[in-house]
């Protein structure tokens, strides 16, 4: 994900506080189809639309040169989502740290600000426990979860790559608890699904 900001006044509509966003592919080049970008007043209503994929609002649609621009805007913090359709590959600029997603600082009255938001392909995974007992589960060293049995742990969004998953018993142990540990390849587009039954 990369991000950067240019602030300028804007002569020919210096009473209009604008955004303008670019976006790019994970090669830096601007995606002009199959694309749209929403964009939010604050944190909470971003956060809210991004668990409903389907409700895509009032969406803008980049240009030829990538470009979207929201104008007579308040003057304060604005948040936004990338996202493309119609494609093989999905991808979106959904992160896990919210500056990837909006202004640092408010916009100013009266000025344009020019930001480029990469999106990236992303995929996602699932987890089924499938045994009687509950196991903690880490991935890649971080504990994310308890599943209890027969319960599932899933994300989406998340970037491609391959994800370490350890699965540590903790409830119907007899003996030596089973502590398994194994891989998941996350690919664009596709949620990989996995039944843990050691």
């Amino acid at each position: 994900m990369f991000f950067s900001c240019t602030k300028t006044a804007d002569p020919d509509t210096l009473e209009t506080t604008a955004l303008e966003i670019t976006v790019k592919d994970e090669n830096g080049q601007p995606v002009t189809k199959n694309c749209f970008v929403k964009l939010y007043d604050n944190i909470e209503e971003w956060a809210k639309d991004s668990l409903d994929l389907f409700d895509i609002g009032d969406p803008k649609f980049p240009d030829a040169q990538g470009k979207v621009l929201f104008s007579d805007l308040n003057p304060q913090k604005y948040y936004w989502r990338i996202e493309t359709f119609g494609n093989d590959c999905y991808k979106n600029n959904f992160n896990d740290t919210y500056p990837d997603m909006g202004l640092s600082s408010p916009l100013a009255k009266g000025t344009k600000i020019q930001v480029t938001s990469g999106i990236t392909p992303k995929g996602g995974y699932s987890i089924q426990n499938s045994t009687n007992s509950t196991y903690r589960l880490y991935i890649n060293g971080v504990f994310a979860a308890d599943i209890i049995p027969n319960g599932s742990y899933s994300k989406v969004h998340q970037k491609i790559q391959t994800y370490t998953m350890r699965m540590l018993q903790t409830t119907g142990v007899i003996g030596i608890p089973i502590d398994s540990t194994f891989a998941i390849p996350v690919q664009c587009g596709v949620t990989t699904q996995v039944f843990f039954n050691p």
